[in-house]
Order: C-alpha cells, then structure tokens, then sequence
C-alpha cells in the first residue's frame, strides 16, 4: 500500500511538472490565440451589435440579430482558429518525437513517457478550451448588457459550447495520435489530410456504389453526416447552414 501510494504521487509530481513546463513553452501561442479569438469573437459581435442599434428607425437589438451574428461567427472564426491553433500546439508540444536527439533527450529525463504524453496533452487542451470559455462569457456577457439575451439563446450557447468543446477535444486528439504516430512533421501534416478527406470520401463513394449496385435502393446524401466522419470536417455541422 505504502509503494502504490508513494508510486501515484510520483507519477503526479511528473505529471503536474510536464504540465507547467508545456504550459510555459506554448504561452506565445496561447497569447496569441487568446488575443485572436477575443478579437475576432467578441469584440465583432459587439461592432455588429453597434451597427445594428446604429441603423435609421433602430435604436434597439433584436434577439435574432445577436443570435445570427454569434451563430456566423462561431463557424467563420472560432472553429478555424480552433483547427489552426490544435496544430499549431501539437507540433510545439510532440515535435520531438520527429528527431532522433529531441527523442533521446527527452526519454531521458526522470519522467516517465505516460506523465509526459499526459502532461503535454493537457497542456493543449487547457491552452485551447480555456480562452474559449473566457470569450463565450465576453460574449454572454455582452448579450447581457443589451438585453438581447434570452432562454432560447442561453440553450442555444450552451449546446453549441458543449459541441465546440468535444470537437475541440477531438481535433487536438486527432492530430496528437497522428503526431505521436507520424516519423516526421511532413509525414504528419500530410497523414492528417490524407486521413481527415479519405473518410468522408470512402463514405460518400460506398453511398454512391450501393446505389448502382442494388435495385430500388436511393440513399440520401446527408452531407452533414458524411461530414461527422472527419474531425476536422465535423466542427463546422452545426454551423454550415449559417456560412453558406
């Protein structure tokens, strides 16, 4: 009992120091992304707020233009961002898997590898999900302060934060197992794509060939389902309509 119990607190010791140390070395990154999505999610909504109460015969929002503008730019800057900035992380945090010396060098540190993937993954993780949060608030927030904010939008929010951070957790595992997996950071960058658009292709193409090979069968091409087999592809579902 006394070994199992001195072992978990070893392991958590790692694991707590790869989390700091990670955490530290994406903090330009997660810098920039904070600033990036604070720009480009809460503070258009608020221009777009003010050019709405701004119009002739306007001086009040409605609730749908609040909706509509949170809802577009949901899928037009903060899935993209999301999906940029999980590479971005994966390649700081799991480079060194693509170098032989990097390899040597870090397995040769007093941590052991599942504290160190763990502690790396977190890091990611707390790096895209957390200034996420903080921005949806400012947005919450902002809807607040005009009085457009109500039941339908609250739940609305809440299903499409839910959506986001599961798709968020998705992509950056995705890319993850793909680095962790890959040789070199080209063969990564090219295995994501290739894997991302093989899917829904492979899906689409098995759709197609049962068509013309049984009589009387008419599948429906539900792109948005088609799209939920890639990660990637699969963030945007609930924002396609809004963006088209």
């Amino acid at each position: 009992m006394t070994l199992i119990t001195s072992y978990r607190k070893h392991v958590l010791r790692e694991f707590s120091a790869i989390f700091r140390f990670s955490l530290r070395k994406l903090r330009g990154m997660l810098f920039l992304y904070g600033f990036l999505q604070t720009i480009l999610l809460p503070l258009l909504l608020l221009l777009n707020i003010e050019s709405t109460r701004n119009r002739p015969l306007s001086h009040t929002v409605p609730s749908s233009a609040f909706y509509d503008a949170l809802r577009v730019l949901f899928g037009v800057t903060a899935v993209p961002l999301m999906l940029i900035f999980s590479v971005v992380f994966v390649l700081q945090l799991f480079r060194y898997l693509h170098g032989k010396r990097s390899v040597d060098f870090f397995h040769a540190l007093p941590v052991g590898r599942t504290p160190m993937l763990l502690g790396k993954y977190c890091a990611g993780l707390f790096s895209l999900l957390v200034p996420f949060l903080c921005n949806v608030l400012l947005c919450t927030l902002t809807g607040i302060l005009y009085r457009v904010f109500n039941c339908a939008i609250l739940l609305w929010l809440l299903s499409e934060t839910l959506w986001f951070l599961l798709m968020t957790i998705s992509c950056f595992t995705f890319a993850m197992l793909i680095a962790v997996c890959s040789g070199t950071t080209m063969e990564m960058m090219l295995s994501g794509i290739f894997i991302s658009a093989s899917w829904p292709l492979a899906v689409l193409l098995l759709l197609v060939l049962a068509e013309c090979l049984l009589p009387g069968y008419a599948p429906s091409y539900n792109i948005a389902a088609i799209m939920a087999f890639s990660p990637p592809a699969a963030a945007f579902v609930p924002f396609a309509a809004s963006m088209i």
